[in-house]
């Protein structure tokens, strides 16, 4: 939470200056019962190390005067926001919630999943859904165990392994009505779940193609640099991933079963990656580095796209271009859906 000062035409809203909220671009601001999106730096006092942005528009209540908030890179607080067709529905009995957005003039049988990362909700990923949308796709944004919306006491992440259960049931919804190539929009650790999908689910034939924001492809690489980035000295952060991958151990961090690291690896294993992947990042990410993704594209030539943005946080590529975001996207997604096509002819 930070401290944060509402103007008295609530126009414009002053916080504390950091790489954060001095980034370019469209971010939000979470309160209880309130979200903020904000725009472009107004104003930066180096001496007071405070930085003044715009109030584009905010849901709830907003009040003048000091307050405190969370600075996000959701700039949508709800479906409703993007004023399209949608539902919520229930993937299978028993399964968590998912939305489903269809467009005005859809695709008949090509569908996007958005996946989204660890800590993270479905709001996070209405970013991707404009893209998908504009391009004719029917998109499911699909919760999952141990989300933020679903967390309860007790659960921890398990790096995608169960998670991946609940987002394969959006695959198979999707086939189950009608889709033959399904593209996986993938955010950080939703980029994991994606790329474990498309090895181990039954309907792993119909994924197209892997859009991959912010991905953390060697996830023993990520705990290491998050637990470095927390101040452990890199004796003892080396010894976090081995903590979580041995028996009888992983269980005091609460895992059902040990870490299998190799598993969670596509940036060393070269060629591993066989379904063709958009990687859109940042090298101002400091929560997973932009090497990984380097290492990762360098790893599948044949399959992976590396696209790099500005420097901007963790999974906000979007919010500093978000044009270009869906310029990027739309290219090749159309590209590769005219390699589809003519394969279908040929066959």
């Amino acid at each position: 939470m930070r401290d944060l000062r509402i103007s008295e035409d609530r126009a414009t809203v002053v916080l504390e200056a950091d790489s954060k909220t001095l980034a370019s671009g469209t971010y939000g601001i979470v309160m209880p019962g309130t979200h903020i999106v904000v725009g472009e730096v107004l104003r930066h006092d180096a001496d007071t190390a405070e930085v003044t942005r715009e109030i584009l528009r905010w849901t709830g209540t907003l009040e003048a005067g000091p307050t405190r908030g969370s600075w996000t890179g959701q700039a949508f607080s709800s479906p409703e926001e993007l004023h399209l067709d949608f539902e919520e529905v229930q993937l299978a009995p028993g399964a968590l919630p998912a939305w489903v957005f269809h467009p005005a003039t859809p695709s008949t049988d090509v569908w996007a999943i958005h996946v989204h990362g660890l800590r993270s909700s479905r709001q996070s990923m209405l970013r991707s859904v404009e893209s998908a949308t504009r391009l004719g796709l029917t998109s499911v944004v699909p919760s999952y165990y141990g989300d933020a919306e679903n967390h309860a006491q007790g659960q921890v992440s398990h790096y995608g392994r169960l998670e991946a259960e609940d987002v394969d049931k959006a695959l198979a919804y999707a086939v189950e009505r009608g889709a033959k190539a399904v593209y996986l929009f993938g955010w950080s650790m939703g980029a994991t779940i994606s790329l474990l999908l498309t090895e181990t689910s039954a309907n792993r034939q119909v994924i197209a193609g892997l859009v991959l924001v912010s991905p953390g492809p060697n996830t023993e690489a990520v705990i290491f640099e998050n637990a470095r980035t927390a101040g452990l000295p890199r004796a003892i952060a080396k010894m976090v991933p081995r903590i979580l991958s041995t028996p009888g151990v992983s269980r005091l961090a609460s895992l059902t079963k040990p870490v299998d690291f190799d598993t969670l690896d596509w940036s060393h294993r070269v060629g591993r990656l066989r379904t063709p992947a958009l990687v859109l990042h940042s090298r101002g990410d400091t929560e997973v580095p932009f090497e990984l993704s380097a290492q990762f594209a360098k790893s599948n030539p044949e399959t992976a796209t590396l696209v790099e943005f500005p420097p901007v946080p963790h999974q906000c590529e979007w919010n500093s271009a978000p044009e270009r975001f869906e310029e990027e996207i739309a290219a090749w997604i159309k590209d590769r859906e005219s390699r589809r096509s003519e394969k279908s002819r040929e066959g």
